[in-house]
Parts: structure tokens; sequence; C-alpha cells
């Protein structure tokens, strides 16, 4: 045995050895250029609750990258390993997790650590894959981060000074492109998720064109309320010098009259004349001081007429704000030949309050692009701008810029993320900044925002600050949380308590990211917080009016936290503590809801926004809901609660919580007192724009993007629809759409535009324009057509009782004629009006830009490409081969050489600002009609397909493509199912382990079992149609038969679990919804929002408007001989 005893210790000496030499050896650079990262979604239909993602990382250099010594960093949106996770404790059950030797760490926020275990090495020229389960589905790049970093360590576990970022990581490159349904869909026939392909385009080519540039050359977008002129008749303003008159009464302030009077051009005589003189000629603007005549005008300040005679334009309003949004519309008329045409206009707004709330918190897109954003809010009449000052990501405002500010930590390291674990100079890196802090980190200092607040005024804006006195705050907190060590000279009470310990329930994290409403210091914070932002204000000579609560309280933080209860208490009185605390718990939010309020009132503030959730109850024993809202009178003595403030909801959750239609909370707001501001799903700008994995933006289980269709169809005044997820046209049951807050509380819209996935200013440019344009004609302007958005009616027969679905139709003919103007003049007109207002030379805001459409002629011998122009106003161009010659103006048809399969199209602008970059749907494949019918039959047959799951993936949740019809034609698509098979052939499914079968989720009521399927539970009121989608999520394989109402096979019943609750924003507005990957999104067990449980509507009666092209009524076959072309 002693010859054993000694090798064993002889082959430790070398191990250790050997790690000693590799870590003196080791350079962290090596890493740098040597170590490339390659991360694969490889399918959404794996194992419940979960898609599978594979990491790959090869060392591509002539050096071995050791066992030992170093770590990397990087920030994934879905929890990885999410069954290893210990919720309550924020962190895996054991530490760490270990795959393939490499061992993975849960930080904080998205953040992960990766280190090497002692049998986990890269040789040189080799890779080593490990394959990732994560939470949810993941159909984008975006839901990835740019800048893996690493550091090196060493053998105590001291950490290096140095930190490199991977270069392959710097972009989204490293994320491998979504090439099929396996990672296109969320779950199965998700249709929706599929990418637009250039012949989707093509056959789409109707849709979106004004005939001509004379058609948009006076369009005036927002629309005017009353337009009426002589395009044949105009005045030339060309060269001319203009004279510009003003009259108003004397308390208008001279400055802001200047101003709109220079915005006209930049060579005018501005001339100030007395009330009620005469003009010639010219300009006349004038501010009468007096109301409309009009008494029922929403918001009489802005409100405007233009009357243009001879050679006179005179501009009249009462205010100054209508008097600048008159000149708005004058400039409109100049924008491209400088002429205005003789006639007149009368106009004002739809809502008083037309906002958007524009998240700089999360990424800081810099004080020169807030600047310009103000000038494109004015130009198409948009009047607030929420800012949130702080959020879980960063602190972006100096307070103040006193050297002694005993506040200073806020913006000096709140502002910054870099590699700090400590997060004493900054902090942490995440969703995707370097560890160097190089990335849209800053902040806005206390001038910058002082000339801001000056320019907002100018053009009629309000800026409104947001504040989270709550959850999403950490920015706020860690910078403050060794109090007085970190602020100089004065004292600083933390936000923050590490030792606030709960012995009741020890495994709640103690979270530093949520202030505590029982501490003390929380509202000290909160007092100096508006003091400051009041003296601000008043230094730009403005009164602070408004502020904006951006979070709730966190409630679990509330029952655990030792600051609210008595202190001594032993653990039998602190138990009863707690549960009296938790039966008054609605009592204790109330409180704390009145008293920011009227703090923010002592303060000077009038006006209160805040998120609607802070405004509702939670679920407590005396039958309080989160339907319920706090009403603004005292119910016993019918006293205000709020006296002397505005409080105004921000409608925005239309989700169901339990079985409660929270759509219904924006009538309850309106009923008890409250103003209510409109903004549904359908205005969150950060869902991407296309449902194409290559775009920035966000999705979730509902919606996988907001196309432009789908925000122009926006109707605000139907309060029974724009509810995402129900029947038709997004519109409920009219038994299930009660209407009882009076009109007048509905005061406007806001527009959410979250950050956290927008990186670079063209990213941000392409998530809000042109959809910001669109908002603006639906909150200014009100259609016609909007009325005919109506809830479906239903009828019982009283003998039968059964019930009978008459659903509305909307008026598609004024519909598609109204969107083919704007859609088309926002092309031909407003993008590059955009460019000229920001800029034309000095980085301007550009917008979204659609790819070209294209198809090959059908039986055409030569292989001719025809193509079509989806953005009025500009070129196509292509190129041919992917290593072609360059890009080429498109004339005509494309002919395609032969043995050449690669076409590449882009859209551009006449003058070279902006265009479409090559993305791989904007290429085509020339492929015959037979290989595509060989390979959509090889793909339907796999799919199909029995698959044991017990060596490969299970994938059996998997369904081959079904044209499904369409609710709206703004929602879904038919897609070129043909074309799209023949571009992915099947993915290879890689063997592996067999998941492991956890029981099935067992909703938290009691239910009966579902006739047809054995041992699946069946909601009570659910018919017995088998297939149909119910609350129990199917074990792998097992799969229901037909669909009663549609005919598809295979429909799979999902359950959405607990732990799937959805994912918030970081200003607590709405974010991601759970869904589980590989089934339907419900709102609620068996059901959709306003739908008859247990049964799903006719698809009789729907809109026929999808179909469309060669393929209307035509079979798989059909399609494949008709469109012979697809995306790669």
């Amino acid at each position: 045995m002693k010859w054993i005893k000694s090798g064993v210790v002889l082959t430790g000496i070398f191990i250790i050895c050997h790690v000693v030499t590799s870590v003196a050896q080791f350079n962290i650079d090596y890493v740098k250029n040597n170590l490339k990262i390659r991360f694969t979604t490889l399918s959404n239909f794996v194992t419940r609750g979960q898609s599978q993602h594979e990491l790959e990382l090869t060392n591509v250099g002539n050096q071995d990258i050791p066992v030992f010594g170093w770590a990397c960093y990087f920030c994934h949106d879905q929890l990885l390993f999410p069954e290893a996770y210990n919720g309550p404790a924020s962190r895996y059950q054991l530490g760490s997790v270990s795959k393939d030797g490499l061992n993975f760490e849960f930080l904080k926020g998205c953040m992960y650590r990766i280190s090497p275990s002692l049998r986990f090495h890269i040789l040189r020229k080799t890779s080593r894959k490990i394959l990732l389960p994560s939470e949810q589905f993941s159909v984008s790049k975006y839901d990835s981060f740019p800048n893996f970093y690493c550091t090196a360590y060493d053998l105590l576990g001291k950490e290096g000074t140095k930190q490199v970022v991977i270069d392959n990581t710097r972009t989204l490159d490293y994320v491998k492109d979504f090439n099929s349904s396996y990672n296109w869909f969320r779950f199965p026939h998700d249709f929706r998720s599929v990418p637009l392909q250039p012949q989707d385009r093509f056959f789409n080519k109707a849709n979106h064109k004004a005939y001509s540039n004379e058609e948009c050359l006076y369009k005036v977008i927002p629309t005017p309320d009353k337009i009426s002129i002589n395009e044949s008749a105009t005045l030339n303003l060309k060269g001319a010098k203009l004279t510009v008159y003003i009259s108003a009464p004397p308390s208008v302030p001279p400055a802001k009259l200047n101003g709109i009077a220079k915005s006209i051009s930049t060579d005018i005589t501005v001339q100030r004349i007395q009330p009620g003189q005469r003009v010639a000629s010219g300009v006349h603007l004038i501010v009468t001081g007096q109301p409309p005549s009009n008494s029922d005008i929403p918001s009489p300040d802005e409100a405007y007429s233009i009357d243009v005679k001879g050679n006179l334009i005179s501009v009249e309003a009462s205010a100054p704000a209508g008097l600048m949004y008159g000149v708005q519309t004058l400039k409109s008329f100049m924008a491209w030949e400088s002429r205005v045409p003789l006639g007149g206009v009368k106009d004002f707004p739809r809502f008083p309050f037309r906002g958007i709330f524009l998240d700089i918190a999360s990424n800081f897109p810099g004080y020169d692009y807030l600047k310009k954003f103000l000038k494109v809010m004015a130009q198409y009449k948009l009047n607030k701008l929420v800012l949130p000052i702080y959020n879980n990501q960063g602190f972006r405002l100096q307070l103040n810029d006193a050297p002694t500010y005993q506040y200073k930590n806020l913006h000096e390291v709140g502002s910054r993320r870099c590699h700090d674990l400590d997060e004493t100079k900054c902090m942490f890196s995440s969703i995707g900044s370097d560890p160097n802090s190089n990335i849209l980190n800053g902040y806005l200092t206390k001038a910058q925002m002082i000339e801001l607040l000056e320019d907002a005024d100018l053009l009629n804006i309000e800026i409104i600050p947001s504040l989270n006195i709550g959850e999403s705050a950490r920015a706020a907190i860690v910078p403050l949380k060794r109090g007085s060590q970190m602020s100089g000279t004065q004292s600083v009470s933390p936000l923050y308590d590490p030792d606030d310990i709960d012995f009741v329930d020890p495994f709640y994290p103690q979270k530093d990211s949520a202030m505590n409403p029982c501490r003390k210091e929380t509202k000290d914070f909160y007092i100096h917080v508006l003091r400051q932002l009041k003296d601000i204000y008043g230094t730009a000579a403005l009164p602070l009016k408004t502020i904006m609560i951006g979070s709730k309280v966190n409630f679990n933080q509330v029952l655990n936290s030792k600051y609210c209860y008595p202190p001594n208490l032993n653990i039998a009185q602190r138990l009863s503590a707690r549960e009296q605390l938790r039966a008054l718990i609605n009592q204790f939010k109330l409180n704390f809801t009145t008293d920011l309020v009227n703090t923010a009132k002592a303060n000077g503030i009038s006006n209160v926004m805040a998120i609607d959730d802070f405004l509702t109850a939670e679920r407590d024993i005396g039958g309080n809901t989160p339907f319920t809202v706090y009403d603004t009178l005292d119910p016993n003595t019918r006293v205000p609660r709020f006296p002397g403030v505005t409080l105004s909801a921000v409608h925005s959750t239309y989700s169901i919580a339990g079985d409660l239609p929270l759509w219904k909370r924006g009538d309850s707001f309106a009923e008890l007192g409250y103003k209510v501001i409109l903004s549904p799903p359908i205005l969150d700008f950060n869902y991407a724009i296309e449902p194409d994995p290559d775009l920035p933006g966000d999705y979730d289980a509902v919606f996988r993007n907001i196309s432009l269709s789908k925000l122009f169809r926006f109707t605000p005044d139907s309060r029974c629809c724009n509810i995402p997820n129900t029947l038709q046209h997004d519109c409920v049951r009219q038994d299930d759409c009660p209407t009882l807050g009076p009109a007048q509380n509905f005061i406007g819209t806001l527009g959410k535009v979250d950050s956290r996935k927008l990186r670079t200013l063209k990213e941000w440019n392409n998530i809000i324009f042109p959809r910001l344009v669109i908002f603006a004609e639906r909150s200014w302007h009100k259609s016609g057509w909007e009325s005919s958005y109506k809830p479906h009616v239903v009828t019982v027969n009283n003998v039968t009782r059964t019930e009978t679905m008459q659903y509305s139709e909307p008026q598609w003919a004024q519909i598609n004629a109204e969107e083919r103007d704007i859609m088309g003049c926002i092309s031909r007109k407003e993008k590059l009006s955009i460019i000229q207002t920001t800029g034309m030379h000095v980085n301007p805001i550009s917008s979204y830009v659609e790819p070209p459409g294209a198809r090959v002629i059908p039986g055409h011998p030569n292989n001719k490409v025809e193509v079509s122009n989806p953005e009025d106003g500009f070129k196509v161009q292509y190129k041919i081969g992917a290593a072609g010659s360059g890009w080429q103006d498109v004339v005509g048809d494309i002919a395609v050489p032969k043995g050449i399969s690669d076409v590449w199209l882009r859209t551009i602008t006449q003058i070279p600002f902006f265009w479409t970059e090559p993305t791989p749907r904007a290429r085509l494949r020339v492929i015959s009609s037979n290989a595509m019918r060989r390979q959509i039959g090889a793909q339907i047959i796999r799919a199909e397909s029995s698959m044991n799951p017990g060596n490969i993936y299970n994938v059996s949740t998997y369904l081959p493509p079904v044209p499904l019809q369409s609710f709206d034609p703004a929602d879904d698509r038919r897609p070129d199912l043909a074309a799209i098979a023949a571009a992915h052939p099947p993915t290879v499914i890689r063997r592996v382990p067999a998941p492991v079968v956890r029981p099935p989720f067992l909703p938290f009521r009691g239910m009966g079992l579902q006739p047809g399927v054995p041992g699946v539970p069946r909601l009570p009121g659910q018919t017995s149609a088998v297939g149909q989608q119910t609350g129990q999520q199917a074990l792998p394989g097992q799969q229901t038969g037909q669909n009663a109402a549609t005919g598809l096979t295979g429909q799979q019943v999902g359950q959405q679990p607990a732990a799937a609750a959805g994912q918030a924003t970081q200003q607590g507005l709405p974010g991601r919804a759970g869904v589980v990957p590989g089934a339907m999104p419900g709102t609620m067990p068996g059901a959709m929002p306003g739908m008859v449980p247990g049964g799903w509507p006719s698809w009789q009666g729907f809109n026929p408007m999808m179909a469309r092209g060669a393929s209307q009524g035509a079979g798989l076959a059909g399609q494949a001989a008709a469109r012979p072309v697809t995306a790669g």
C-alpha cells in the first residue's frame, strides 16, 4: 500500500505544480484575443418551462487555457439552470452549478460568473460545448448581451486588477442566427413569430403606399381636426425674407414668442405689434389670451387656427402652446417646397396628456440625444416627457452640483457600471456594459437638466420626473449603502440595512433593490429628492407641477423586515404581529400611498401620476384583490383622501390576475375620481417592431412584436378593445365590458420605452421611430373608423341556453385607406423630416426602414427576380452572391446568373443617412419548386414522426406548421410555409440524456378530470371537447386529439407555472409575461380574456383580409408553386 500512497502523493504534487505553473504563465490577454464564444438557442420545445441553449468556447490560439486562475462574467436575460435556483435565497441551491467541468454562479441582476474546475481545460485549437437550460422561451438575439469579460485569479482566489473583454462578444454577432421554427416559435402554431421573408414583403407591396410625392406634399401628421386648402394655389416663400409679426397680451413672455417665431426659419425679422393691428403680408402670429369659442375642446390652450390669404399667413391661438403647434403645422406645409397652400386649418388635440415614458435610467442616451428628442416630440405635438431619474440599473441626474453635497454618490457611483463586486466605485456591470464603464453610462448635470427644462418649456413639453419609492430602486440604494463612509464630510443614512434579517423566514433575501417603507430613511430620501428637483425647476423659472411614482412597495419585504414591527418581540409575539400585519396589509399600503401623495403636495406639487399597481389593493383575508381600487374619498366620512392633488393612474396592466380581468381597472379608476392615462401594452415601444430575432426589442407570451399596422389600429376611446389576446380584433364581449367611468376622466395616452436592451443610439432610433409618429397621430386626432371597434354581442337561446357570438367588424375599407395614406407619407416625408429637424449632418435621429420584398418570377426560364419597395421615397439596391461586386440600384427585374443562389437586398434613402442592414432575412435563395415540395414533405414527416424522448430532445411538443386564420390583418399573416420549409430544413436533433420529468403542475383550485384525456384535470365549466387548451401541462409526448373549433391536430394542453409569473421592467411598468415554452399562452386556465370558459370561438366570420397573393385558398403544394423564393 505504500507505493499506492506514494503514487497518490506524487500525482497530487504534479497537479499542484501544473496548476501553479499554469497560473504563473497564464496571461489574461490571451483570453481576450484567442477565446471565441458562440451562443446558440437550440430549441424552445425541450422541457416544460425551459428552453435549451449551447455555449461553445473555442481556443483559436497556440496555447492551452489552464484549469485554474481565470473567470469570466456575462449577462443573460433568462435565468439559467432554473431547476437549481433557490428563488427565496436569490442564488443556486449549492452556490453554483457545475456543468461539464465549468462552474456557473449567479451573482445579481442578469450577471453570471463562470470559472473552470480542475477537469475543465481548453486545449489549443479545440472547443468545448456546454448545454444550458433556461427559463421560458428565447426567440431573439437580444435575450443575450454583449461584452463577455474575463479576469485572472491567483492561488488564494484574489482577483487581478485587469479585466479584458472577449473580442468577438463586443457585438451580438457571437449569437448564432435563429434559423428554424424550433427557435422562432414560442409555442406550437406560433406564426406570429415567423420572421418576414422577402416574398412576404413582396406580396404586401400594396400596403402603405401613397400614390406620389404630391399626395404627401401638404399632408400634416398628426392630422388636423379640420383642414380646407387649395393645393393648386399656394404662397411661395422660397428665398423670401420673411417678416414675422407678433401680437399678444403683455403677460405673455416675449422670449417664448420670439423663440416660436424663429423656429419658422433662420432668415426672418421679428416685429412686435399691438393686439388688433392689421398686417398685409408676411406671417402674423396672434395670441388672443381668450379661450376658444368651442367650450368642448379638451385642451383649449393647445388649439390653433391658420388662415392663408393672398400674401398673408395668420396663425392664431389663445395661448403660446397653441401658437407653437400652429407653427409646427405651417412648417409641415413648407417642408418640401417652401410653399403654403391657400386656405385654412382649425385644430385641437383629442387629449390634454400626450406623453412618452423614456427610460434614460437603464441605459443613458446622452444629453444631446434628449435635446433632439424634445424637438421631434414638439414636431408631432406631444406634450409630456416622463424621465425616470433612477431604477435598478442607473441614477441619471445630478441633484446638486455643490462640492460638499452629501448625496453626490448618487450620480457619481449610480451613473456608472463597471467591474466592481463591492460597488464602491460604480454599480456592478450588467445588461451588456463593459467592465471599464465605457458604454451608455453618464448622467444629466444640474446645468444640463435646467437647459432641457427651458427648451421643453419653449416647445410646450412638461418634463415629469419619475421616482421609484419601493421596488426597482437599486441605483439609489447601492451608492448610499455605506452612509457617511462614502459621502465626504456630511452624514448620510443608508437606505439599506444588511442586518435587517427576519427570523420568521430566514430564506427571504434582504435585497438591496427595494426601499423599505417602514424605515424613516426612505421618506427622508423622498423629501430630499423632491426638494432638490424643486430647486432645479425653480432655477429654470418653472414650477415642479407633476411627479410620477414609478414602482410599488415590495410587501414580502414589509412582512419580513424588523423595521415594520415593534422592537424586542419574542418569536410568538412576532408571529402574531406578522399575521396581524398580513391581515391589514392594504391599510398599511393605503397609508403609505397617502403619505407619499400628501408629502408631494406639501412640497408644492399639485399633480401626482402613479402606476396602477400603486393605487390598487393586495390580496387579503378581507376579500380585497388587485382588482380593488383605493377610493379617492374616505368611505366613512366621504372626505377626500388626497386634498389639493390631482391623482392620475397610468393604466398599463391589461393582464388577468387569477380570474380578475385587470383591464377593467381603468373604468374603476375613472369612476372613483382618478384621472386615467391610457398606457396599454400596444403602446410599449420596447417590443420589437418585427418578429425578427436580429432586430432590437422585447417580446412576451402575448406579443411577439408591435407592428406599425398594429399600433395604427390603437383606439383610445374603445374601452372594450385594445385588450391583448382576447377575442377578435382585441375586443371583448359586450357583457364583459362595463363602461362606468366618465369619459372626461380619461385624459390621455402614454407611450413607453424600456432601454434595457438598447445599447446604441441606432437601436434607440429603430425601436422608437416611426412608431412615435403613429402614436402621435392616434393621441392627437380621432379617426372616424375608430368607433367601429366595438365589443362583441352575445345572444342566448332561452330554450337551449346556448350562446351565439356576433363579432363586430371594423370598417376595414376606411382603415386600410387611411393607413395607406399615413404610412406612405411617413416614408415619403416624415422620416426625412425627422432627420432635418434633428441635424442633417450631426448624428440625426433616423427611423426604422423596412427591407425590400422580392420573388423569383414564376415560370421564367432565366431566374429573374422581381423586387418591391416597401418604403415610399426610398430606393432599393441589390448585390448578387455573398462576395458580389458591390451594391447596385434596382432598375426593373434582376437577372440572376446560373450557379448563383443568393441575392442580397437593402432599402436606402436617396441621401445616404440610413439603410437596412443585409441581415439573413434580406437574402433570397433561388430554389426550384420541386426542391421546395420535397423539403416541405421532409420537414412535415419529421415533425410528425414519433420521437423517443429518452435519447433525444423532447420535441414531441413541436407541431408542424398549420395555417391559422387571422384575428386581425395587423396581428397575423399566413406565412409562405413552402418557402420557409425550403430554406430551413429540419434541425438535426443532437442526442442528449433524457430530461428529468417532474410531476404535472397541479393548479391551486380543485378540478375534475377532463373527458377523453385520462389523468388530466378538467377546469370547472370546461366543455368536454378533446384538444381544448386547459390549465394542465402535458407530460412529454402527451398530446390531445382534435380541436373541435379549428380542426388543428395535436393541440397541446399547458399550464403556466407560478414560477413563470413574468419579468417586470425596471420602471415598474409591465414587462414580459411568463409562459411555458411549447404551450399556447393563456391568461387564465383554459380560456382567453373575454372568452367563454372552456370554449374557443368559432373561426367562422373572422376577418378574411388575411388571404393575400397567389396562395389564397391554396394548399401547401399550391403555395410552393406560387412562391419559389425564400430567405435564408
